[in-house]
């Protein structure tokens, strides 16, 4: 399993835990330090990169039975041929039959007024508020505020689901299929958070293209 948006570890640590094999990847070096610092003190032997998404390669990599990019983090990416480009890269990285997960804010409510931040599913706590800035159909400002008084900035483009979804099948992936706060059925209005799930036909020629 490749973690590809590993950020402090969070979700390494508990697929390693649940008896999953996983290599942990993150853009950050500074992220990739703290997760490295997280799997020590638990005492986990997890395989962390430091890499652009666009660097990925399945010949020193390997390939994998599923790939999670998760956090919102394909938000980041603010043209559409930047996110198909990633798209293919992790689809490069996918055995025949695997499966990639990828997660996103329900911008389709956003961008309509319905904000939530219900803490149910992500973001669980009480040291931190998250409310918004700045909306637009070009850019999302999330503005995070801690209990020290620490304040901060996400700036990230508000990919709608539907269309995240066609830039999937852009990329080579078949009938994405998509969740709300982990449930099939759900409202497009009062969803805190999209999860997309596609996997690769078995026997997927494609899967080697540049």
């Amino acid at each position: 399993m490749f973690d590809a948006s590993t950020g402090s570890g969070f979700h390494a640590v508990q697929l390693r835990r649940a008896g999953f094999d996983v290599t942990a990847c993150d853009g950050s070096p500074t992220m990739v330090r703290r997760a490295k610092a997280n799997f020590a003190s638990r005492g986990l032997d997890i395989p962390i990169i430091c890499s652009d998404w666009r660097d990925l390669d399945p010949q020193q990599l390997g390939r994998f039975d599923a790939v999670l990019c998760l956090g919102s983090s394909i938000c980041h990416l603010f043209e559409q041929s930047e996110r198909v480009e990633v798209l293919q890269r992790f689809r490069q990285l996918l055995r025949p039959g695997g499966v990639l997960l990828i997660d996103q804010r329900n911008f389709q409510a956003i961008l309509n007024g319905r904000f939530a931040a219900s803490g149910r599913y992500y973001y669980c706590g009480k040291t931190a508020k998250v409310t918004l800035g700045e909306v637009n159909p070009s850019l999302c400002e999330f503005v995070y505020t801690f209990a020290d008084g620490a304040c901060y900035t996400l700036r990230v483009f508000p990919i709608q689901p539907e269309q995240l979804r066609v830039e999937m099948q852009m990329a080579g992936f078949f009938m994405p299929r998509s969740f709300g706060d982990f449930k099939h059925v759900y409202d497009p209005m009062s969803t805190d958070f999209i999860i997309h799930q596609a996997e690769l036909f078995r026997g997927d020629s494609r899967r080697n293209m540049s």
